[in-house]
């Protein structure tokens, strides 16, 4: 048994299935979160904010520190941190499943990006100094239908386990994921690292960290708190900021200052060859340069629809959990074929084409989902799914193949950080825009039909307008709620009197109930809309990479 083990040590393809496993676990965590959204708004009684900080908050935590551990990685061996991240992930999707109030589940949700920035660049590297031309180029292909795989189950299983058990088990589920994958790597793959020991960045790690966080924060606290004047005060353990400004005024500010700052220090460590945490030398490659800038751009819109589409079909249409996840299998499905296909189409027209092509479909498919309406068909929305899952199988792999693809193998780690921090602070900045613009449009979507709606209490649209703006989404699961004023002591002795009344009490909160439904789904259109726009302008900044053909070997 041993000595077989040690024939299959060091087998690539075997190695390939293995970090897959691992980079399925990081996807799956996304996708699986997503359908559940509006489970854990009232099982944990969350807003908003909350929702977009479990979502973003691993986002961020994600992008903060993958540089580091992409250096690390290269210094200490790429192995080594691969299972460390495999650890740190399965031990706090431990947490993330126990978590009883939205402020834990958010913390944990922290600690599993971290694990996730572990583990991503170690993937990335370990395909990079594995691979070689036209192999490469279907290696990336199979990494990249592993994000079609995730889709695909992802959202299944989180509305399984929502439906059937509790979306608890929706990071449980990484547990047996987890310990599977830390024994394989431990039997199966070799170490690898850089030769030339490098030193961390701490003063780059600290000031991104820091420009970043209080950047994302602003984003999606903005709508709470104000984004210039203050409409209410803020309160983080025992300080409390109560001034005429808004804090996340001063935010986005601080935000600006730190990312000059970490630019700057990037800058001088660059021409020092000081080891920067961003090696701006990178950028002399026309690959990495393009290829950064137009995933960067498309992150912030590509999954605009994946983080709205679970509230439409759950809060609006009335799916199930389960049911919402069958609902986005067709994206799924063509993703999963269209990665891998991807490889044999750039080996004939080169990554350029094939890229630009699948971020263009993409766009195409959030242009159909945005035209979504609350009394549309789930029927009608399946060709946008189609359309939008080809284009991101076709662009993603390819689109990491390419960025990577003139940079050093001994620089991969670093390089492979860079492109995962650029594609998650994307992500987690474009969750927090299109919550933005969904928060802010469903307040002004839910005024305007209530406005519509005769016979209500001007009492009561405040209450409604006030809810809604407090806690965004989660105020339209509870519409029927809202009471109108009790039926004065002549109506209640008249049988006939509170018949009428309770028919058109009936009437009244029928209308309340259809008209957030209809401002619910108007902003999440506007919101998918806007996400398009980012991914039409990252098209067109992808027509500037070269067009690289992988070596014929």
């Amino acid at each position: 048994m041993i000595l077989r083990m040690e024939h299959l040590r060091g087998n690539r393809w075997l190695t390939l299935l293995i970090i897959s496993i691992g980079f399925l676990m990081i996807l799956i965590d996304t996708t699986i979160v997503n359908v559940s959204i509006p489970t854990i708004i009232k099982d944990l009684n969350a807003n908003l904010s909350d929702i977009e900080w479990i979502i973003s908050g691993y986002a961020l935590s994600f992008a903060a520190l993958l540089i580091t551990f992409g250096r690390l990685g290269d210094m200490y061996g790429r192995r080594l941190f691969f299972i460390i991240g495999l650890i740190v992930f399965t031990v706090s999707s431990f947490f993330s499943g126990e978590a009883g109030s939205a402020s834990t589940l958010i913390i944990a949700r922290l600690f599993q990006g971290v694990g996730g920035a572990i583990i991503s660049p170690a993937t990335l590297s370990i395909i990079s100094s594995s691979f070689k031309g036209r192999e490469r180029a279907l290696a990336f292909g199979i990494w990249g239908a592993v994000a079609g795989i995730a889709v695909a189950i992802g959202p299944i299983l989180g509305g399984w386990f929502t439906t059937y058990y509790t979306w608890r088990w929706i990071f449980r589920v990484n547990i047996p994921i987890g310990i599977i994958g830390i024994l394989a790597a431990w039997l199966i793959i070799t170490e690898s690292r850089v030769p030339h020991t490098k030193r961390l960045d701490l003063s780059g790690m600290v000031t991104s960290t820091i420009g970043f966080f209080f950047l994302v924060f602003g984003l999606i606290e903005g709508q709470n708190y104000g984004w210039i004047l203050q409409k209410k005060p803020l309160s983080i353990g025992g300080l409390t900021w109560n001034h005429h400004t808004s804090f996340i005024f001063w935010s986005f500010i601080i935000s600006i200052v730190f990312l000059v700052v970490f630019f700057l220090i990037q800058y001088y460590k660059t021409k020092r060859h000081l080891s920067p945490a961003v090696d701006l030398a990178f950028f002399q490659f026309r690959s990495f340069r393009y290829g950064l800038v137009a995933i960067g751009v498309i992150s912030l819109g590509e999954f605009s629809s994946l983080f709205t589409m679970p509230i439409f079909l759950q809060s609006v249409k009335g799916f199930t959990p389960l049911h919402s996840g069958y609902a986005v299998l067709p994206l799924a499905i063509t993703t999963f074929i269209a990665a891998p296909l991807s490889a044999r189409v750039v080996n004939r027209i080169g990554t350029k084409w094939v890229i630009s092509l699948g971020i263009f479909i993409e766009f195409l498919g959030l242009l159909l989902l945005g035209r979504l309406h609350a009394d549309t068909a789930y029927t009608a929305l399946i060709p946008g799914f189609i359309v939008l899952g080809a284009g991101i199988g076709l662009a993603i792999a390819q689109n990491t193949q390419v960025i990577l693809s003139e940079v050093p193998v001994q620089e991969s780690g670093s390089a492979s950080g860079i492109l995962n921090t650029v594609r998650q602070v994307g992500s987690a900045l474009g969750i927090a825009i299109i919550g933005a613009v969904l928060a802010s449009q469903l307040s002004a979507n839910v005024t305007t039909q209530l406005n519509a709606v005769p016979n209500l209490p001007s009492g009561i649209k405040d209450q409604i307008t006030s809810t809604v703006d407090a806690s965004g989404v989660s105020a339209s699961t509870e519409a029927p709620a809202y009471a109108l004023p009790a039926p004065s002591a002549q109506v209640q002795n008249n049988p006939v009197l509170l018949a009428r009344f309770r028919q058109q009490e009936a009437r009244v909160l029928s209308e309340v109930k259809n008209g957030i439904n209809n401002a619910l789904a108007d902003s999440i259109a506007a919101s998918i809309r806007v996400g398009s726009w980012f991914v039409l302008l990252g098209a067109l900044l992808s027509l500037l990479i070269p067009n690289v053909k992988p070596h014929r070997e």
